[in-house]
């Protein structure tokens, strides 16, 4: 593991690689337009994103509207782990056949 440069001194340039960091794990990537319209059947109402997921960052839009979280109809409820991480949602009632459904998301540091 590499460590983070401290000997920093003013007036002296200092270059990328001076920062001997690594960061993975630490940086939060935006997952935009994940797809499940194929899963969407008129049924199913429980859906798994492909990243672990920031509790509050996930957006959901169905037929190109954004649903409200735990409210109105239809909503959806975030699935978290036991680390407040999410990895799926549960629609309130289940999009129709083939209908557009989109998440955007804030990707958890794993």
């Amino acid at each position: 593991m590499s460590l983070v440069k401290t000997d920093f001194q003013d007036g002296v340039e200092l270059e990328a690689d001076d920062l001997n960091t690594s960061f993975q794990g630490v940086l939060d990537i935006n997952v935009y337009n994940e797809v499940f319209t194929p899963l969407t059947d008129g049924v199913e109402t429980s859906f798994t994103t492909a990243s672990k997921f920031k509790s509050g960052t996930l957006r959901i839009y169905l037929a190109g509207a954004r649903v409200s979280p735990n409210a109105g109809t239809p909503f959806f409820t975030e699935v978290l782990d036991e680390n407040l991480n999410g990895k799926g949602f549960v629609m309130s009632v289940p999009p129709g056949s083939g209908v557009e459904l989109i998440a955007d998301y804030q990707q958890a540091n794993v």
